[in-house]
């Protein structure tokens, strides 16, 4: 059964001997520079996971995983606070508009920062700071329709509760309940839906 815990050490051994078959900088030279290490596996054209899942008794997935969501962010460090500020401003504003998060959007956002990030630190910082303001976002949309919804209903019961007169005009019947005698009671429950929930 594959290990769930990942030893640094050994781990960072085994990538360094596999990148040293590969390019041939001797293993003890990347072990003793993480940041060479990881320039190098970045630039691997292919590197063997799989042999050094097998050596560890782990997953391909789960050490792929460590390497790069738990070592590469330790190694090169998270956003600071003020600009984890500026992420959580500048994506609200683009999520409240439907701006596009893409690529271009992730550039400028960048430039706002108070210094120049791995791509790691960055992506991790943004990506969890968009899942939580989208989270968010939705959560909210959903709690507003739902009191909209409620608030139909409950003005919709006080109308069932006021008396109904029928009255002729032109030998045709309708119903009409005030206050909205102009606008028959359905038609305006159905375009009140469609502007809630459009």
């Amino acid at each position: 059964m594959p290990s769930s815990k990942i030893n640094t050490e050994e781990a960072l051994l085994m990538i360094a001997q596999q990148l040293a078959k590969q390019n041939g900088i001797s293993a003890l030279k990347l072990i003793d520079n993480h940041k060479l290490l990881d320039q190098q596996l970045i630039a691997s054209f292919k590197f063997d996971w799989e042999a050094v899942s097998e050596q560890l008794g782990t997953t391909k997935a789960q050490v792929y995983r460590w390497y790069f969501d738990t070592h590469q962010r330790n190694l090169y460090g998270n956003v600071n606070q003020e600009d984890m500020a500026t992420i959580r401003k500048e994506v609200k504003k683009a999520v409240a508009k439907g701006q596009d998060l893409g690529l271009p959007f992730q550039k400028d956002l960048k430039s706002k920062l108070s210094q120049v990030y791995h791509r790691n630190s960055f992506t991790v910082a943004f990506n969890n700071c968009k899942r939580l303001i989208i989270m968010d976002f939705q959560k909210n949309s959903v709690h507003s329709a739902s009191n909209d919804t409620n608030s139909i209903s409950d003005h919709s019961s006080e109308l069932a509760k006021e008396p109904v007169k029928e009255e002729k005009i032109d030998n045709l019947s309708f119903i009409a309940h005030s206050p909205f005698e102009e606008v028959a009671p359905n038609d305006f429950f159905f375009d009140f839906f469609n502007l809630v929930f459009e």
